[in-house]
């Protein structure tokens, strides 16, 4: 399956409205990924998204490993 093919395939799946060539092309700028978010927010992140036991289980200078269980 092309890549064009599965966006079109998982847009109608998902009643999607939104453009994902547009989210694509918007979170590939360089300036995009030079900003660091913080672990915090991370660990919310997939608080919020109804992951259990979150945690932050390696951390060395600006790299980390977290996760939860679903």
């Amino acid at each position: 399956m092309s890549r064009d093919t599965w966006i079109v395939e998982r847009q109608t799946v998902l009643k999607s409205e939104t453009e994902y060539e547009d989210i694509i092309s918007k979170h590939t700028g360089k300036e995009h990924h030079s900003k660091l978010d913080i672990l915090t927010d991370q660990l919310n992140g997939l608080k919020d998204v109804g992951f259990k036991d979150v945690d932050c289980f390696y951390k060395y200078g600006i790299f980390a490993m977290y996760g939860g269980r679903k």
